[in-house]
């Protein structure tokens, strides 16, 4: 009897060891997870501050806009993104044009200053960052531009699933002769593109996918811009 019932304390005892080992290694296997989680919420708070700090640096870097209303006028916008690009290869660009500016300017001037406030600043160079990675994932052959292939897929995967016929009518307004669209008129294009779907989901209040204006009101939408 003795050597039974030691037999099965040795046995409890083994149980509750391989119990122990077993609660060890769920511990464990949490507080990995736990550890994972907690860097992937630091990576991501790290990445949308660089964003903001590189735009902000970015602003503050210019040499003649003004610190304290933190506004950027169309002269100002170029020289940033002129000295922005030419830090990057592979996109092939003439560079923004005061012209092109002054049109970005215009659509997303919300208050019709004329510049644009810090915050729509940061909205501008943050969707230039974006579109920049996908204008370089969609240049397949690495020619340093979009041509009229690879344009859909690329305003696609910018959010701007396009029919043909406006295919057309914007390789004919933004592309070359070849039907090459370049990074500065990628980015005009899309920064026009972006501004007009949120004007006109603005104005359209009842999500009807239509809206009503008036003369006054379509000469005011469509001449600053």
């Amino acid at each position: 009897m003795v050597q039974s019932v030691m037999v099965q304390s040795v046995m409890v005892l083994s149980v509750m060891v391989q119990s122990v080992m077993v609660l060890s290694v769920m511990v464990q296997s949490v507080m990995v997870q736990s550890v994972m989680v907690q860097s992937v919420m630091v990576q991501s708070v790290m990445v949308k501050v660089t964003l903001h700090a590189e735009a902000e640096h970015t602003l503050l870097d210019s040499e003649n806009t003004n610190v304290l209303d933190m506004e950027v006028s169309p002269p100002e916008l170029m020289n940033i993104l002129n000295k922005i690009i030419s830090k990057h290869g592979g996109l092939q660009t003439d560079g923004f044009s005061i012209e092109s500016c002054r049109s970005m300017v215009a659509v997303m001037d919300s208050d019709s200053t004329g510049k644009l406030g810090f915050h729509e600043f940061k909205y501008l160079w943050n969707n230039i960052k974006r579109w920049q990675g996908i204008y370089l994932s969609h240049d397949a052959d690495h020619s340093g531009v979009i041509c009229s292939k690879e344009l859909p897929k690329a305003f696609k995967a910018a959010g701007f699933p396009l029919n043909d016929q406006l295919y057309k009518l914007i390789i004919r307004r933004y592309s070359d002769e070849h039907g090459d669209m370049d990074f500065d008129n990628y980015i005009g294009c899309l920064v026009r593109l972006d501004a007009m779907c949120r004007a006109f989901k603005t104005l359209d209040k009842d999500n009807s996918g239509t809206i009503d204006l008036d003369i006054k009101e379509w000469l005011q939408l469509t001449m600053y811009s």
